[in-house]
């Protein structure tokens, strides 16, 4: 509608797999009572309205609303170490996307996305958490190296669906370091050839990549205790990845 600044609109219908177990099985194999048998397949439709402008030089800015709603949603079983087929849901939400290139060197990028699950009852969705963020910036064009920084949060959300527990926020940062191997040895390594040194969780935070909460019975327990069960994010690590184009 206007120069450097446009709108767009999506719809679509799709589909997503449960279980496949569920679509066999006609009794539960600890209690033997009989069980409905799930759709292999779920409906789905989605719909998205944004607005992306790059009317300030430099950088491009994005909105977007979208709402997804879904026949069935698969729920963690945590007793059972599977998911199961729940309840119909809605979700919908705004995501903001800016991308800065400041200068010919610098690239600044931002990402936010807000979530509002919930069960066609009302009830929270599990694990669906409120918000993610990300924030980043890369060097590049300084000789054969190249660098770059993210930094990403991600927040809490109900682990049940009274909300009466949640989730713990988790923060990581990571970061990359290149070099252009055929810009140093142009006749032995074609464009595209790098070595990269890649750093995960650059502050070595100790956070959890997610989150249940159920029940569990440990060896030597009376009964089964109801808390907290986590995977817990790698610790600080570092890959080093060689890409040869000829």
């Amino acid at each position: 509608p206007w120069n450097h600044t446009e709108l767009f609109a999506n719809a679509g219908r799709g589909l997503h797999s449960n279980d496949a177990r569920g679509t066999t099985i006609t009794r539960d194999p600890k209690s033997g009572a009989r069980v409905d048998q799930v759709p292999p397949l779920v409906a789905v439709k989605g719909y998205e309205l944004g607005l992306r402008t790059e009317v300030l030089p430099g950088l491009q800015s994005s909105i977007a609303l979208w709402s997804l709603r879904s026949a069935s949603e698969l729920v963690y079983i945590g007793d059972a170490g599977a998911t199961e087929a729940s309840a119909a849901s809605r979700r919908s939400g705004v995501e903001l996307n800016q991308r800065w290139q400041a200068t010919r060197q610098l690239l600044v990028d931002a990402d936010l996305a807000l979530n509002h699950a919930r069960f066609a009852n009302g009830g929270r969705i599990p694990n669906a958490v409120d918000r993610v963020a990300t924030l980043g910036a890369t060097v590049q064009h300084l000789g054969p190296w190249r660098a770059s920084i993210q930094w990403r949060y991600l927040g809490a959300g109900a682990l049940l669906e009274d909300n009466s527990v949640r989730s713990q926020p988790a923060i990581t940062t990571s970061m990359r370091l290149g070099l252009d191997l055929a810009a140093i040895w142009p006749g032995r390594f074609g464009k595209g050839s790098e070595l990269a040194l890649d750093v995960f969780n650059l502050g070595n935070r100790r956070v959890d990549d997610i989150q249940y909460y159920y029940e569990s019975r440990l060896p030597g327990e009376a009964s089964a205790v109801t808390d907290r069960h986590v995977h817990p994010a790698e610790p600080r690590n570092l890959r080093l990845t060689l890409r040869v184009a000829l």
